[in-house]
């Protein structure tokens, strides 16, 4: 997605950038990953905990992925993981997104969970990923769900704050 491509801090190619390995249905950023791949940029991914939250892992190759629950490429158990703190920027996906930066997931609550604790000073900016066609005007929302900073979409870039 071009969109995605020329936001500022991934243009550049380097900063702790964490991005998703795409599921059916969501919007496949798999070219993003392998560009940052071959140009030797790490990318931090997603690796469920048994706690159901997330932690987030630098990986430099697609052979550091193993498939975990639900089908999901995540990195191998035995790759360290980086402290959210130290990302710039967190890629997520989502069902559907509003106006607000209300997120709707799977239902998990992973991103919930491992976002929740953190301060809006202490946590990545968040970049919701959609389809034009999965933004909604409102979406219900609990005090425990994610709004994201930013969503792209095909159409363009929107700052819901």
């Amino acid at each position: 997605m071009a969109q995605l491509r020329a936001f500022p801090q991934l243009s550049a190619g380097r900063g702790a950038i964490a991005l998703y390995a795409p599921l059916a249905g969501e919007v496949d950023i798999g070219p993003l990953l392998h560009e940052r791949f071959t140009r030797g940029a790490p990318v931090w991914l997603p690796r469920m905990r048994p706690d159901g939250a997330l932690d987030f892992v630098a990986v430099r190759s697609p052979t550091e992925l193993v498939r975990a629950r639900h089908g999901v490429r995540e990195p191998a158990p035995e790759l360290a993981s980086t402290p959210l703190g130290e990302l710039e920027v967190l890629v997520v996906p989502g069902l559907a997104f509003d106006r607000s930066g209300v997120r709707l997931g799977r239902g998990g609550g992973y991103y919930d969970r491992s976002l929740g604790g953190a301060s809006v000073d202490t946590r990545p900016r968040t970049v919701g990923v959609a389809f034009a066609c999965q933004c909604v005007d409102e979406l219900p929302t609990a005090t425990h769900d994610l709004r994201v900073d930013t969503i792209v979409t095909e159409h363009g870039v929107e700052d819901p704050r």
